[in-house]
Order: C-alpha cells, then structure tokens, then sequence
C-alpha cells in the first residue's frame, strides 16, 4: 500500500502548522527538517539522525488519519537513527513492508521484519535504527480507545497502565496482528483517494483494537481469559453504547432505554468503571474534547468553547475546571502546548 499512490495533498511545512483532525496527506522530500518535522507532527517529539553522509536522503511520507486511528507509511531511503519521547495517548504498530527496523522499548530489544511487526505503548522512551531502504507501515490507535474497550472486557476498573508486548509475530498461530493490519492496507488501497468512508474506517478500528486486546499480549491478557463468574450485564453493554454514540441521555432515560432501574443500572457502572453513568459520560466527552484540541488546526477558526460546545458543555468555566480535574491542565494550556506558535 502506497496512499500516494493516489494524488493526495502536499503539506506546506510552516513552523506552527497544524495536522487538521481528519487529514489525508503525503509528501516526498530530501529536506531532512521537513520530513522531521512531519514526522514529529505525526508521532511524538524525537530526535533523528542519518547515519552516514554518504547515504542520500529521500524522505516519503503519506499519512490518513481521522476518528481515532492513523494509517501511515514511512521511508527514508537512507539509514536512520530516531531516539523518541514515549508516545503521549495512542499506540502503534510498526510493520516493516520491506527493510529491518531494530528497536528498543521498554528494556525489550526487537528486530522487525515482515514476519514481525513492532508495539509500542505509551510507556517509555524508545529508539529505533532503520536499515536502508525500510518501508514501514504505521498503524496509530487511540489509548483511551483501548482502555475502554479493556475495561468493558474486564467488567471492572483498570487499576494499573495498559501496556503491550513490544515484538508482535505476523506469521504462525500468533500472528493475530497480520490479518488485521493487512486487511486495514487492502481496505485504504480499494477505498482510493478519499479514503475509507467513516463506517469503514470505524469497523476497521475496531479490529484493530479487538487484535490488539485479545491476539496480541499485553499486561492484561491473563485477566481478560481468565475465568469470572460475573461479566458486564447486556444492559450495562448498551448503555455504553448509547453513551459513545454521542445520545445526551440522563442516567433516568439511560435506564429506561435499557430497561433496568436506574440504582441496577449505577451500581453496574460502579462495580466496571468506578464511575457512576453521568461521571462516564463527562469523562468520555472530556477525552474527546481533548482529542480535538491536540488535533485542532488554526484553519479551522474554532475556539476551545466551541468544541466544548460542541460535546454538551455548556458552562465553559465549569468546563474548565472538569478539564483541569481530569488532565491537570487547563483547556487552553493544552491547546498552547500541542500548537505552539
């Protein structure tokens, strides 16, 4: 898969630009600062050198990303040397198309290849030295879409951090990864420029997440098989539905939705998540506030009350202070940060 296989927009690089929060893009450079800088905008903020002088630099870079998950793929051309900060909300999986990838993570030292991909977690620095001529594929997720989905298949609160094993088998009756990130290639190749429409691209998450959590080890695996007597009710599992679906319902019309009483419906939300229904429901809509402001391109001529708005809060000076509650910072810290300039 090559997205610009396509024609697809070219980024003007401007220091304080931003990555719009559904963008499809790529370019083709032998500027190293342009396509640092992309990739930092991309991933997180590292340092990366060529290793040798004498091998020429050409940078290719296509990146789709929107509704929680980045599709991208990466080649420098020559040999290349990246010492990263640890990744600030999402997870990655880093499949080598051609080329050998060596990283370390979390004290775990892998070789990628074709045969085995690379999970890195939010957990940790990382460093990574890319042979010449690697083509890597990069699938990004959304961590709290991970942690929400965990804690549905635990029936319970998470009570320490979410992290994968870093080497990830594509071949043999562990490859769970190879299916699913081959699938999310074909998908993006048929859907052509536009890329996937948004059911797609939701279902094809999904997957991902699904493989993440159940084929692939990580520091809950042993819990989510082992066997519980109690699982999460059919009600509760539709209530977070309706929940996620973006319905602005009571806790007394969620449980008349579901057909419980509301104390069923609360303690079932108490004993899995810790929260009561309303506290998930803000503490959703808070994360998906500040997916958007991370994400939120100068462009777009929006202003934090807007997009807070925009997820049911009305009040921006309790907003405020829900959002430094639960991040430790306020809105517009956040937005100064992730777009300085």
């Amino acid at each position: 898969m090559r997205l610009v296989g396509h024609r697809v927009q070219r980024l003007s690089v401007l220091r304080g630009a931003t990555m719009p929060p559904s963008a499809r893009a790529g370019i083709q450079t032998r500027n190293f600062d342009e396509a640092h800088w992309l990739a930092q905008r991309l991933m997180t903020r590292h340092r990366m050198d060529v290793v040798s002088d004498d091998q020429p630099f050409e940078a290719r870079i296509d990146t789709d990303q929107c509704d929680g998950m980045g599709v991208m793929q990466f080649s420098f051309g020559a040999e290349v040397f990246v010492d990263s900060e640890p990744l600030e909300h999402f997870v990655t999986i880093h499949v080598p198309l051609a080329g050998r990838l060596r990283v370390e993570h979390r004290d775990q030292r892998v070789v990628a290849h074709q045969r085995q991909a690379a999970v890195f977690s939010c957990q940790g620095p990382m460093t990574l030295r890319w042979e010449r001529g690697l083509q890597l594929l990069v699938l990004k997720i959304e961590q709290a879409d991970l942690e929400r989905r965990l804690r549905m298949l635990l029936s319970e609160p998470l009570r320490r951090p979410l992290v994968f094993d870093v080497a990830a088998p594509l071949d043999g009756t562990s490859g769970a990864l190879a299916g699913v990130t081959d699938l999310v290639r074909r998908a993006f190749d048929a859907a052509g420029p536009a890329g996937p429409p948004a059911p797609v691209r939701a279902e094809l998450k999904s997957m991902v997440v699904s493989a993440l959590l159940l084929g692939h080890r990580h520091s809950y695996t042993d819990a989510v098989f082992a066997p519980r007597s109690l699982r999460a009710p059919r009600a509760l599992r539709l209530a977070v539905e309706l929940i996620e679906d973006g319905s602005p319902l009571t806790t007394a019309e969620l449980a008349r939705q579901v057909e419980v009483s509301e104390r069923t419906l609360y303690e079932a939300f108490q004993r899995t998540f810790g929260l009561s229904p309303s506290a998930y429901s803000r503490q959703l809509r808070l994360e998906r506030v500040r997916d958007e402001l991370v994400r939120l391109s100068a462009d777009d001529g929006e202003t934090i009350a807007e997009v807070a708005l925009r997820h049911g809060f009305n009040h921006p000076s309790r907003f405020a202070t829900s959002y430094r509650n639960r991040f430790g910072e306020l809105p517009s810290v956040t937005l100064r940060r992730t777009h300085p300039g």
